[in-house]
This record gives C-alpha cells, structure tokens and sequence, in this order.
C-alpha cells in the first residue's frame, strides 16, 4: 500500500511545474468532491488559480446559476465535463470522467492536449514507504 498524501504532494509539485512551464495561469480540477485533499495539496505547492466544483456550484462564483442546476449533481458534471473538454490542456487519470471528456473533445477545434497524469508526476517512490496488502 502507498502512502496516498505523499503520492498527492508529488502530484501537486508535478502539475505546478508543468503549469509554470506551460505558462498556464488557472487549473480546473474535477475530481469527486470526497477527493478534496488535491486541492489542499495543489493551494499548499502555491498554485494561485484553482477552481473546482465546490467554486462553481457556490452561491458567491460569478457565474449565477439556478439552484436546481447548482444543487443537481447530474447538471454539475455535465458542466464540469464541458469545462474539461474545452479546456487548453487535460491533465487525466484512468476513469470513466477522463474517457467521456477526451471522446467529447475530439470534435473540438483546436484539438484538446491530453496529457495523462503520469507523464508529469515525478514518482518518487524511494521517499514513499510501500507495504503488500495482507490477503
């Protein structure tokens, strides 16, 4: 088993450097909302824009929308998945959410640049202590 904090500081580093050489100034970060700790981790690694469900579904974002919209988690993700697929760059991890934006995406013009979360994460595992589920 891996020490997930560790596994989401790494992963925080990666995209802010990613990010920075980039040029990119906001991230979007679509993860369910119980997976809140990559936020805590990407505003610790001082990101300074990031949005999330959480902004957009608030009564205080700029952007006003109904509440059977905001409230609705159906609306929600369908809205989130048109922010992604819209989006410069795509960072993805393997699930169904990043299968349905890039299927999506591909109609868009230009193409979106869909980058799989590994590629940018430097693993360092040496630093993660790794133990074997008991079976």
């Amino acid at each position: 088993m891996v020490n997930i904090s560790k596994i989401a500081d790494s992963t925080a580093e990666g995209v802010k450097q990613f990010m920075t050489e980039r040029n990119i100034r906001c991230v979007y970060v679509a993860f369910p909302p119980y997976s809140s700790e990559i936020i805590k981790k990407l505003k610790h690694a001082n990101i300074n824009k990031i949005v999330s469900r959480e902004d957009i579904t608030s009564k205080s974002y700029p952007i006003k929308m109904r509440d059977e919209i905001r409230l609705d988690n159906y609306h929600v993700a369908l809205l989130e998945q048109e922010i992604c697929s819209r989006s410069s760059v795509f960072l993805t991890a393997k699930s169904t959410f990043s299968d349905i934006v890039k299927q999506h995406s591909r109609f868009e013009n230009p193409p979106l640049t869909t980058i799989p979360l590994r590629d940018i994460v430097k693993w360092k595992l040496h630093n993660i202590p790794v133990k074997k589920r008991k079976r």
